[in-house]
């Protein structure tokens, strides 16, 4: 059976998508091609004061975190969601932009890490 990184919630992966690798392949290729490329739009959209378009980015990206395992970014970016649509100052919007990009980032190479290590597994 396939060792998920630690970082991962491994219990949802095996629940969800019980065990299937091809799924869970495409759901971390899916992340890594379509929701980060989104989710770096939204510091340009709050720096352009465009927060209509910074909350529906973070609306779209938001499930795809839970969707890899990774809920605390989940929920992080749900709470990052609603300070947006709350029309925080651009400042602070885009400085928990910041810190959250740092926390994603460190997800993107865990989950490029898994997926190639999937993709070798296979």
């Amino acid at each position: 059976m396939f060792e998920f990184n630690k970082a991962l919630d491994a219990n949802y992966l095996e629940e969800m998508y019980d065990s299937d690798l091809s799924m869970i392949s495409m759901l971390f290729s899916t992340f890594l091609d379509d929701t980060l490329p989104l989710w770096d739009g939204i510091g340009p959209a709050i720096q352009e004061g465009n927060l209509a378009e910074a909350a529906s980015l973070t609306h779209q990206v938001k499930p795809a975190f839970a969707m890899v395992a990774l809920p605390a970014l989940h929920v992080k970016v749900k709470e990052f969601e609603k300070y947006i649509k709350e029309e925080s100052a651009k400042e602070a919007l885009l400085s928990q932009y910041a810190e959250l990009s740092k926390e994603i980032t460190v997800a993107k190479e865990i989950i490029k890490s898994e997926y190639e290590r999937i993709e070798k597994d296979m």
